[in-house]
């Protein structure tokens, strides 16, 4: 028989300074983003016990699966994308492989560090999309990386130099082109001195002016962008950077790159398996 709360409870359980609240930390290179599931900011503590604002974020996740030692395993987090900030992010970043922490603290307790709830702290960033609303992250345990941090990379599938597509590792030179746009429609921009092959730019980036966008297809004279530009129109100057899958052979990675020498990834990590002898 389902429990019933009274009514004296549940009011209880719903004031404001009882509200479960949920931090994110997300490291890059240079510096850490932190953010909170919550309509303001929370002034709380970062990873080291200094004092820290949380800014308010739209954040929805699914259920933290488990593994069979019921242990944090995968979430998908997805962040409120209307303002444009992540893609900026993601447009300049590498975020696969960064590692992300999710505490869960109250509102009525945010006077100390001990005062959090440790809910996902050994995860990566496994894979990333944006799209005009929303930029969505698939979690998964460090664990899945057997723990292993080797020499300026961890122990994963995909590529991990942390410099990415053409940096220190890679090693590759990326393919750029410079040119002036013809036309603008929506999110596809036009110029008869993109000649190259049908999805050359994708994964890429293309700058106009101020502004950056991912490249998610391109096509002889056009590539498409994940949303539209705001400033950009006929005759501004762009810039075109090629991109990676970060794959062996996913259809646009170090196999399309014929860069296969310089793969930052494992073809194949082993897994854990529990093995019962049968007599």
């Amino acid at each position: 028989m389902p429990r019933t709360l009274s009514p004296d409870v549940i009011a209880e359980k719903d004031k404001d300074y009882n509200w479960p609240i949920e931090l994110y930390q997300i490291k890059l290179d240079e510096e850490t983003l932190y953010y909170a599931m919550f309509p303001e900011n929370i002034a709380f503590f970062d990873e080291q016990g200094n004092e820290q604002t949380y800014y308010a974020a739209s954040i929805s996740r699914s259920k933290i699966k488990k593994n069979n030692k019921t242990a944090p395993d995968s979430v998908t987090v997805t962040f409120d994308n209307v303002n444009k900030n992540f893609s900026a992010y993601i447009a300049n970043t590498q975020f696969e492989g960064r590692k992300v922490t999710i505490w869960k603290v109250f509102r009525n307790h945010l006077d100390k560090f001990e005062n959090k709830i440790e809910m996902f702290t050994d995860s990566v960033i496994d894979s990333i999309s944006t799209d005009e609303y929303n930029l969505t992250a698939e979690l998964v345990s460090n664990l899945d990386a057997l723990e292993v941090e080797l020499p300026r990379r961890s122990y994963g599938v995909n590529c991990r130099w942390p410099g990415g597509f053409g940096g220190e590792g890679c090693g590759y030179n990326i393919p750029t082109l410079n040119g002036t746009i013809d036309s603008i429609s929506n999110n596809r921009i036009y110029d008869s001195a993109m000649n190259q092959p049908a999805d050359r730019w994708k994964h890429g980036i293309i700058k106009v002016g101020n502004e950056s966008r991912k490249i998610i297809y391109s096509a002889s004279g056009f590539v498409d962008v994940e949303y539209p530009f705001q400033n950009a129109q006929a005759g501004d100057s762009y810039h075109l950077e090629a991109g990676c899958d970060l794959t062996y052979n996913g259809g646009h990675g170090c196999k399309y790159w014929n860069n296969t020498q310089f793969y930052g990834g494992f073809l194949d990590i082993p897994k854990i398996r529990n093995v019962r002898r049968v007599d």
